[in-house]
């Protein structure tokens, strides 16, 4: 019997791709995922943008968060950004010089930078998907993390991250 290929977040999304642009598809489950971790706050946003969607595909993308929430947690430490590395590979090519911090240069900076005292302000004025606050969240879930992007969707990922990883 052929081995059954295991499901993971691109996977999903993909399937989505097929029939939607990238760009779209993308910037809407960003979109979705906040809004539903807005705790109904942001309700009249999320139906607004699922309902250009059927309820096969909306399925999909309910899908591609649980994929995205198992493959963030790695090895069970968290702090993995699954959603960065989708984006650079499928989405942004490089576009507007959107080319993230490699993880390893990430924690190297975050380890030279030292331990992080509790409830000290961490600030990446360029903070793409967040890669930089989740490795200096690896030495100290308990500080304060601040992230701005002049890219709406990196400000989603980032906010997405830390969420996912709560500190």
């Amino acid at each position: 019997m052929p081995e059954m290929k295991k499901e993971t977040f691109e996977s999903v999304l993909k399937k989505l791709m097929v029939r939607h642009n990238p760009h779209r598809i993308f910037s809407d489950f960003l979109t979705l995922v906040v809004c539903a971790f807005s705790l109904g706050e942001q309700e009249e946003k999320y139906l607004s943008v699922i309902r250009q969607y059927s309820k096969q595909e909306a399925n999909l993308f309910a899908e591609a968060l649980g994929k995205l929430v198992i493959e963030m947690t790695g090895d069970g430490t968290g702090l993995v950004d699954v959603l960065g590395s989708f984006y650079q590979e499928h989405i942004s090519f490089g576009h507007n010089g959107q080319f993230f911090s490699p993880q390893p240069v990430c924690d190297m900076m975050a380890c030279i930078n030292g331990p992080v005292k509790q409830r000290s302000n961490i600030l990446d004025p360029a903070c793409g998907s967040g890669r930089m606050l989740l490795a200096a969240a690896k030495s100290n879930r308990n500080a304060l993390f601040y992230g701005a992007d002049v890219d709406e969707n990196c400000a989603k990922m980032t906010v997405i991250n830390l969420y996912l990883n709560p500190t």
